[in-house]
């Protein structure tokens, strides 16, 4: 029953998302970043200081923090869309030009959302089946590790929402010469994170002891976040610019 209440509220929360994402796709394309990031930044605040107002007022129920989260995230949609005005609150014209080019948009990014599946599947399907087989503590366990190499993987990844609109206005006679620049600017600080890895262990070891089996599966997590950095960071962006 847990799982069925979850579900049906990760489903109203992605009606939220995906318009929400839409409209900062618009403005990254459009070289818009302060504002991209005030809509990014929005969501996230408010989750943290509703999360602290339900703790305060003494609820300790994982639903309030389900409600916390779709509460901000519906904020920061409406945020969105006021910042995105111009796009949003216009009439939609019919014509066969539009029809044409929004047919081979679709097509594009259908091929995109089977990437991303795809990509998420790989370690989605590996939660599923621990979670099934070992129960939810394990699960648990697990899904911090993981969790903590996709906070490096987001954090490098930033570095892409900025470098993106850079390379798609940018003359593509230059784009090679720069790309050597960019994978050493990315690919050294990441390795430098590899020669924190003892350190860190440590300290999360020291903070959180009953989590301490799920920190040895860093060492292997850590070499992939390096491949998945350059990936997210680097090539993706590339990728968008020459419009592949």
């Amino acid at each position: 029953p847990g799982k069925r209440y979850i579900l049906c509220l990760a489903l109203i929360s992605s009606v939220f998302d995906i318009l929400r994402f839409l409209l900062q796709c618009v403005l990254q394309a459009t070289n818009r970043i302060k504002k991209f990031a005030r809509v990014m930044t929005s969501e996230r605040v408010l989750f943290f200081l509703f999360l602290v107002i339900t703790v305060l007022l003494g609820f300790r129920d994982y639903r309030c923090c389900i409600f916390s989260e779709i509460l901000a995230r519906f904020i920061s949609m409406v945020y969105a869309m006021i910042t995105c005005k111009e796009t949003v609150f216009v009439r939609f014209p019919i014509k066969k030009e539009v029809y044409e080019e929004s047919k081979e948009l679709v097509g594009i990014g259908f091929k995109l959302l089977l990437a991303t599946l795809a990509s998420q599947l790989v370690i989605g399907i590996v939660r599923f089946m621990i979670e099934q087989r070992w129960g939810t503590i394990v699960f648990g366990k697990v899904s911090l590790t993981l969790s903590l190499s996709n906070m490096v993987i987001t954090c490098i990844g930033a570095v892409s929402i900025v470098l993106f609109p850079v390379l798609k206005n940018m003359d593509k006679s230059r784009l090679d010469s720069l790309y050597e620049t960019m994978r050493m600017v990315l690919t050294v600080p990441v390795l430098f994170v590899l020669l924190f890895y003892v350190p860190i262990k440590l300290v999360l070891s020291a903070w959180l002891p009953q989590y301490e089996d799920s920190f040895k599966y860093l060492a292997v997590l850590l070499p992939i976040c390096i491949y998945e950095t350059r990936s997210y960071a680097l090539i993706n962006p590339y990728f968008k610019a020459y419009r592949k």
